[in-house]
């Protein structure tokens, strides 16, 4: 009776240390998940971070691209001004029958920022196959490429997509 005690013991024992080892590893690889998924949630973070700032930094070239053209249109009346106030016809009829000429294009010369805005704007709304293939009919993999003459014609093909 003694014998079959000891090898009940001896049993039990071995149990409790295969038992004692499977909660061990499930420890050391439970550790290491953790420490995955620590690891992916900042790499995550820090992705966050830089979308808004580079966001933010679009936005702010796009507001100085605005500003700049606002400061050549109050040039550009500026200008209209002094030539109509130093006019030497002294019939204010005749100024004012005669319209300046603008001194700049209605429309402003498209820029890399734009076209990329307007394309970036159609690929979140599920152009992006027939972007590539307009910007495979002007002859480049990427906008970048496009000669800078050809954004008009660029942005009119690529509205008519929509």
């Amino acid at each position: 009776m003694q014998t079959q005690t000891h090898s009940e013991a001896s049993k039990d024992q071995q149990l409790d240390e295969e038992l004692a080892d499977t909660l061990t590893a499930i420890s050391v690889v439970s550790k290491r998940l953790a420490q995955k998924i620590k690891a992916l949630s900042a790499k995550e973070q820090e992705k966050r971070k830089e979308e808004p700032q580079m966001s933010k930094m679009s936005e702010l070239s796009q507001v100085i691209s605005e500003l700049k053209d606002c400061g050549k249109t109050l040039i550009n009346i500026a200008d209209s001004l002094t030539e109509i106030f130093s006019s030497t016809d002294t019939e204010t009829g005749d100024v004012m029958e005669t319209p300046s000429a603008p001194l700049e294009d209605p429309k402003p010369a498209l820029s890399f920022l734009d076209v990329r805005k307007k394309f970036a704007d159609m690929s979140r709304a599920g152009h992006t196959e027939a972007l590539k293939e307009l910007l495979k009919k002007y002859g480049a993999d990427k906008l970048s490429s496009i000669d800078p003459s050809q954004y008009a014609a660029l942005l009119a093909d690529a509205e008519a997509i929509q």
